[in-house]
């Protein structure tokens, strides 16, 4: 039960960073195309 646990919370934790990372890319993708638009 414990190691299951810590198994879902490492998920947890892997896939807020990524879905960090992805919020970031996005925001740096959107500046770079407003930078080249104007």
């Amino acid at each position: 039960m414990n190691r299951y646990l810590k198994e879902r919370i490492a998920m947890g934790v892997i896939g807020i960073s990524i879905a960090c990372i992805s919020a970031i890319a996005f925001a740096v993708t959107l500046k770079l195309i407003d930078v080249f638009i104007f």
